[in-house]
């Protein structure tokens, strides 16, 4: 692998960790508690994600038809192309 795409992958990671550090979280603060590592591994999944071209929306299945809503996580993309640089990256907001 070159720079660019170790940085890359790093870059990613580093924000997978983070919206699965928020996520835990706020699931905690609403009074559940799983394990990550084999929520991906089940079947079943207790959690879902909606996403959409800037929003992903998570969901835990607490028994109602809805859900409930964990957070939702809003990308805000920067103008790549400003007049005096070039810039790479991009930030996530939740609530």
């Amino acid at each position: 692998m070159n720079f660019i795409q170790d940085a890359t992958n790093e870059m990613l990671e580093n924000i997978v960790k983070q919206k699965d550090e928020i996520i835990l979280k706020l699931l905690k603060d609403k009074g559940y508690e799983i394990d990550l590592e084999l929520e991906r591994k089940s079947r079943f999944k207790s959690m879902v994600c909606e996403r959409s071209e800037d929003l992903e929306i998570w969901y835990y299945r607490d028994g109602t038809p809805e859900g409930l809503r964990i957070v939702t996580f809003e990308m805000e993309k920067p103008d790549f192309f400003s007049s005096d640089k070039v810039s790479f990256g991009f930030t996530y907001k939740y609530y």
